[in-house]
């Protein structure tokens, strides 16, 4: 849009909407909604009244005049933890710009940045963000920053000190610039800031800046009065923290051989970030041989190392013996090598081209696992021969023993209920009865009923048959081996069961999905949340329905609807919140195709919507082939029920070219019989095969989530002699 925008009246940028305009003066409030939406100024923005509500969205500011950006009589609010950003284009510019950042109370929480020497770089621009973490709970800073997904160790002082840190994070971040700008920067806290359940001194704080993976305190100077932090002469900034005096938690920068983080060949390690060059790590080896993995994370493909070099008790080049490098459009890297000595000090440098970020995992595994094997396909009856195969990535061994299923211990998943009301706290259940007057059905009845309901469901799985079984193949029923408890600080009287008043959020909409958790979430990362909606924004939908997520969270459509119909929901709604929790732990649907995004499965190129394309040999194939699991144990064909007459799209292959449009789609609904499997679509969902209740295992075992229980085999105090079972053995 070309020429001045004058917004007065309340205006909402959804999603992943782009408003660009020359300038912008608001009258009303502008909220931009969803976490992919943004307004481009050319000119200028002046906020002469109203709110600009940012929440997890960008105000991107393309003129580096100090004065492109004026805040009058109005108000600029982020406060959202994946960080709502202005980003401002300095180029190559000095000056002060002040962003006049308001906290929900609208009180200053301010950032100033003057530039006292310019950066080098003409598109080098700056992102400014802060947000409040939930001053009054315990512990009080959650939901962190997402950036601090990749610094585990940074996260963790965080997380042990968290009474003597403030419920505020900021952001200043140069991005583009090869030498970025020198500054003095000035960052406001609010009183609340420091206050709640935190015990901090005010006459003792302290200001660390995330560097090179760990805090480091830097020098400043403080003003109690008017709340005021300031750094001067400052080229090196990202995520800064306020506090108390705190004892970090061991940190290596990985940025040098002698800075080597630490990783273990015992657990999944990561994910790292990696954005310069090198990145060193160090680790001791258990096991004679080891297969090195080098691998991108599917919901953040960013993998640019092109090197792996394996050094031995030190990192000079005489000392390497191993190295494995290959093209850049790679997204892993794997490296081999036989022998290592036991107990032996070994490094590993990863490299990658100048400007390239990359964001991975790393997994040291021992070879002593594989083997040749065969495997056989329910389609064809015979053994097919498919190579070198890892058994810890293949979920069928993970599956409890049929004879004897309580050898395999008890997986608690940690749970918290979520009752989404009106802003006046009407509209849902309430703690004390049903919205209406029922204390019968109070929510925190109904949440118990839930409770019980899922654990009652998941403890019978041996009780029930599968509906569809591929042909040849005997699908036994077996004990999920898994259980949900509530979690909740012992210190609170909460139950874990929470209630919120939002209008903006009353309604089930999938295009908040990625903004619940880092909203309403009180013990992030170590539950995961269920979130039950009373209705859904479109008011003629009234099915029953949800998502799920590996981030820990589900959302659950039209729970309160329904029980106005006179429904009990805690027993109807069972089945679909069990397929979203199969979700949240890294199930797939029972057959090809999925409506929503690739965190569902990984499926054959073009199949990314429920009227998904399938070959005329049938699901079973496909589904075999591109499942991560491989579970063999469910009949897609009749899960899918193939439909050719109703041709939907056009399948493209991996080049992106269309190989055809004669193909049918999936229609589950129209099985017959219908399924009853938990990750199908039926209207029974209480069934899980035994390759099934192994993924979930596998996941537990090897994803590095925190919503599970984390108890591994310890060995015995008075045993010092390993089991070693060699191939062809047989254990009794």
């Amino acid at each position: 849009m070309k020429g001045k925008m004058l917004m007065d009246t309340a205006s909402v940028i959804q999603n992943s909407a782009t408003l660009k305009t020359d300038s912008l003066k608001n009258a009303g409030d502008i909220r931009l909604t969803g976490n992919a939406a943004q307004m481009i100024i050319d000119s200028g923005v002046i906020l002469q009244k109203g709110v600009l509500q940012l929440n997890s969205n960008k105000l991107v500011l393309l003129n580096s005049d100090t004065n492109a950006l004026q805040v009058t009589n109005g108000k600029l609010i982020a406060e959202d933890s994946l960080w709502g950003k202005v980003v401002w284009h300095l180029g190559e510019q000095t000056g002060k710009r002040r962003v006049s950042f308001k906290n929900d109370s609208l009180q200053d929480v301010s950032i100033e940045f003057e530039v006292i020497e310019a950066g080098t770089g003409t598109n080098g621009y700056i992102e400014f963000s802060t947000f409040e973490t939930l001053a009054t709970d315990n512990p009080n800073n959650s939901a962190l920053p997402p950036d601090m997904l990749y610094f585990q160790e940074a996260a963790a002082t965080v997380d042990s000190n968290w009474q003597n840190i403030a419920d505020r994070y900021w952001l200043t971040k140069a991005v583009d610039y090869t030498t970025p700008p020198l500054a003095n920067i000035t960052l406001r806290y609010a009183d609340k800031d420091i206050a709640g359940t935190n015990t901090i001194a005010k006459s003792d704080l302290r200001l660390s800046l995330l560097r090179n993976r760990c805090w480091e305190e830097v020098p400043f100077e403080i003003d109690t009065t008017t709340n005021t932090l300031s750094i001067d002469s400052l080229s090196d900034y990202s995520i800064w923290l306020l506090h108390d005096s705190i004892e970090p938690q061991t940190c290596y920068s990985g940025l040098t051989c002698g800075e080597a983080i630490k990783v273990s060949e015992q657990k999944l390690n990561g994910p790292f970030l990696m954005a310069d060059t090198t990145m060193w790590f160090e680790f001791e080896t258990l096991n004679r041989s080891l297969k090195i993995i080098c691998s991108t994370l599917s919901e953040e493909p960013e993998m640019n190392v092109l090197e792996m070099t394996l050094y031995q008790d030190s990192c000079g080049i005489e000392n390497a013996i191993a190295n494995i490098s290959l093209p850049s459009y790679a997204d892993s890297l794997v490296l081999s090598h036989n022998p290592f000595s036991e107990n032996t000090t070994y490094l590993l440098r990863l490299s990658q081209a100048l400007n390239k970020k990359s964001i991975f995992n790393l997994r040291l595994q021992g070879l002593e696992i594989f083997c040749q094997t065969a495997f056989s396909f329910p389609d064809s009856g015979s053994a097919r021969q498919l190579g070198t195969y890892d058994f810890c990535d293949s979920s069928k061994y993970y599956a409890p023993d049929e004879n004897y299923p309580e050898h395999l211990p008890m997986k608690i998943m940690y749970v918290n209920f979520h009752f989404i009301q009106k802003s006046d706290g009407t509209g849902n259940f309430t703690l004390t009865d049903d919205g209406m007057g029922n204390s019968a059905n109070a929510g925190l009845l109904v949440a118990d009923r839930l409770l019980d309901g899922l654990n009652a469901l998941w403890a019978s799985n041996q009780d029930r048959q599968p509906v569809h079984s591929p042909q040849g193949v005997q699908v036994k029923s077996l004990e999920t081996r898994v259980r949900f408890e509530v979690y909740s600080d012992s210190t609170w009287e909460d139950f874990g069961l929470y209630f919120h008043q939002s209008d903006t959020y009353y309604k089930y909409d999938s295009d908040n999905f990625g903004i619940l958790k880092s909203r309403f979430s009180v013990h992030g990362n170590k539950v995961l949340d269920i979130f039950l909606f009373a209705e859904d924004k479109d008011p003629n939908y009234d099915l029953i329905g949800g998502r799920g997520s590996p981030t820990g969270m589900v959302m659950i459509d039209n729970f309160y609807l329904r029980y106005k119909r006179l429904q009990p929901v805690w027993n109807s709604f069972l089945g679909i919140i069990s397929h979203e929790i199969g979700h949240a732990i890294h199930l797939h649907h029972t057959f090809p195709g999925y409506a929503g995004t690739a965190e569902d499965g990984f499926l054959p190129d073009g199949c990314n919507t429920e009227c998904d394309l399938i070959t005329g040999t049938g699901c079973m194939n496909i589904y075999a082939l591109e499942h991560t699991f491989n579970c063999l144990d469910i009949d897609a064909d009749a899960e899918c029920s193939y439909q050719p007459g109703a041709i939907c799209s056009i399948l493209y292959d991996s080049t992106g070219n269309p190989i055809d449009s004669s193909y049918g789609r999936c229609d589950p609904w129209s099985a017959n019989p219908l399924s009853n499997n938990m990750m199908g679509y039926n209207n029974d969902q209480n069934f899980l095969t035994p390759c099934q209740i192994g993924a979930i295992r596998h996941t537990m075992l090897n994803f590095p989530a925190t919503f599970w229980n984390k108890d591994y085999c310890q060995r015995h105090p008075n045993s010092n002699q390993d089991i070693v079972i060699y191939g062809g053995d047989t254990a009794v």
